[in-house]
């Protein structure tokens, strides 16, 4: 089982880190939760996969998907979440639109963004 694990899971820079404690992880679940560890990572795949050229956050560490139980969110359905690829200087003609515009529909990433420049909207 984790051999499917690890061979699907999305690499970070082209790497994975961790894979004797993920192993371990994974050894400790139940069979129906590796079960739905492998759908949840399949899910996980396809959403980090870059698409219509839109921005895609990097996959997070194996090792933090497992532990923290991030993998539970994936289980039913992948959910993508990309921000609008064009962050824009103003013109005249157009509008142009704000890294806070583009962040809007991320909001974690948007509620990481307020904390690391300490404003909020």
């Amino acid at each position: 089982m984790f051999s499917q694990f690890w061979s699907i899971y999305p690499s970070r820079h082209g790497r994975k880190v961790g894979k004797a404690l993920c192993k371990a992880v994974v050894d400790r679940m139940t069979y129906v939760d590796q079960e739905l560890l492998l759908s949840a990572v399949k899910h996980y795949e396809i959403a980090c996969r870059p698409h219509d050229g839109a921005f895609i956050p990097l996959p997070r560490d194996p090792i933090r998907f497992l532990k923290q139980d991030w993998w539970r969110d994936w289980v039913d359905k992948p959910e993508v979440k990309t921000v609008k690829s064009a962050i824009t200087q103003p013109t005249p003609s157009v509008p142009g639109i704000s890294m806070h515009e583009a962040l809007a529909e991320w909001p974690e990433g948007l509620a990481k963004l307020q904390r690391v420049i300490g404003k909020h909207p």
